[in-house]
């Protein structure tokens, strides 16, 4: 979001209720599907992934009308925003309000960087502070994961998004639902260079897939399993290089992974440029080691950019005026 930007929201809202909240993209590695409880608190999936320091940046205007109504942007583009409606519904019952929810960010949606978590964890944030609910850090990532499961946008984005850094999701869950573990992580300064290389998924589909289903969670348990062994009880570590190399052999394995992507991390690989892994879920690779040479050879097929792994700082609710 540019201060342009930034600037024309609140001069335009100076008489509105304005409220923000920011929470980091996360990129999952590993991962085994657990929604058929019907509480969706119970829900989400056991996981292996890390947040970057790209995500979503939300301002919330509350309007001073009577109906009520809610419209959700991204990026100045009017979208459903289902889980991000929602979350604010899970917040605020039938208060009548007209919200409007303008989201950003540098990352597109549908590509595995569980932006609809991250929007929906920032505008629950943006929320709090602008009608002063004071309700607690809990409460705020529960309305956010109930509505990704709900809508099917996403499975435990949001229980990493509100940890940061390298998170080992033990149980699935909410917020004193599930279990985690967060892992240290070398190198720490760890550039990470994504790239957007094909369509859309939508999660949803994925997700909903019975066989599709059954193929991830007899694979992702054993990966999980066993990474779970590895763990040492004094020192919880993993390196970026053999974190990306299991990510790769889960996605291969498991069939995730489209052969235009596939072919774009054979070609990093066999340049031994560095490791690289699909973003999942999306036609989107994350790749560490030489971070020039591979960001020259992915920009040739798609949207191509570099971050860093963010080291664990939670989610920010910044007062405004």
């Amino acid at each position: 979001m540019s201060n342009e930007e930034q600037y024309n929201i609140i001069n335009e809202n100076r008489s509105n209720k304005i409220g923000f909240g920011y929470a980091p993209a996360h990129i999952t590695c590993i991962f085994e599907i657990h929604n058929t409880d019907p509480d969706p608190l119970k829900c989400g999936s056991r996981g292996l992934g890390f947040c970057i320091n790209k995500g979503v940046s939300t301002y919330v205007i509350i309007k001073k009308k009577i109906r009520s109504k809610i419209d959700v942007f991204f990026n100045g583009v009017n979208i459903t925003g289902e889980t991000t409606k929602t979350t604010i519904e899970e917040l605020i019952g039938k208060t009548k309000a007209q919200i409007q929810v303008f989201s950003f960010s540098e990352l597109p949606l549908s590509q595995g960087f569980g932006l609809s978590g991250a929007g929906a964890l920032s505008t629950a944030i943006a929320l709090n502070s602008a009608l002063k609910l004071e309700l607690d850090y809990g409460k705020l990532v529960n309305s956010a994961h109930k509505a990704e499961i709900i809508n099917k946008s996403g499975l435990g984005d949001v229980i990493a998004q509100a940890n940061g850094g390298v998170v080992f999701r033990m149980r699935e869950g909410g917020y004193n639902f599930s279990k985690i573990r967060k892992i240290n992580f070398v190198p720490q300064n760890s550039e990470v260079v994504i790239s957007i290389l094909g369509k859309t998924l939508e999660t949803s589909k994925i997700i909903s897939n019975k066989l599709k289903i059954q193929k991830i969670n007899s694979i992702g348990k054993k990966s999980l399993d066993r990474f779970n062994r590895s763990l040492s009880m004094k020192e919880l570590s993993i390196s970026i290089k053999d974190l990306t190399r299991q990510s790769f052999k889960f996605a291969t394995e498991t069939g995730l992974i489209d052969k235009h992507v596939l072919m774009v991390i054979d070609k990093i690989h066999d340049k031994g440029l560095g490791y690289s892994s699909m973003v999942m879920l999306g036609n989107a690779i994350f790749s560490i080691g030489d971070t020039d040479k591979i960001k020259k050879l992915c920009s040739v097929f798609g949207q191509t950019m570099h971050c860093k792994i963010e080291p664990g700082q939670a989610p920010i609710n910044l007062k405004l005026g």
